[in-house]
């Protein structure tokens, strides 16, 4: 799956364990990442912006769906001012691992509603 594998390809050095956070899939969680990919975008090399924009579409689109227009952005500023000198990159790397694990998650959704689909035991 493209999603899963962009984020293993960028080229980010071994972090060290994110500063507490937000829980993982909190709304705030999602608009940290969405933040962070736009902070560190401008910053990164023409073949990893690619990787970047899906990583931001898969937290817009999680945040859009919940919040939008003067809400959103009053959130936004919000979780901005929590996120203040902590480091972006352990962030980052997070961000890619939660949307991976998302990602083979629904892949494995898809593979067993197919096997029913088909007749076949889930596995």
């Amino acid at each position: 799956m493209v999603l899963l594998s962009a984020f293993a390809a960028l080229s980010i050095a071994a972090a060290p364990a994110p500063t507490v956070g937000p829980p993982r899939g909190s709304q705030e969680y999602d608009i940290q990442c969405m933040l962070v990919v736009n902070q560190v975008f401008p910053k990164v090399d023409a073949a990893t912006k690619p990787k970047l924009g899906q990583l931001a579409m898969y937290y817009f689109g999680r945040v859009d769906s919940k919040i939008a227009g003067s809400a959103l952005q009053q959130r936004m500023g919000q979780v901005a001012r929590r996120m203040t000198g902590r480091p972006l990159m352990p962030m980052l790397k997070d961000c890619g691992d939660f949307m991976a694990q998302r990602g083979a998650a629904m892949q494995h959704m898809g593979q067993t509603v197919n096997a029913q689909v088909k007749g076949q035991p889930s596995k």
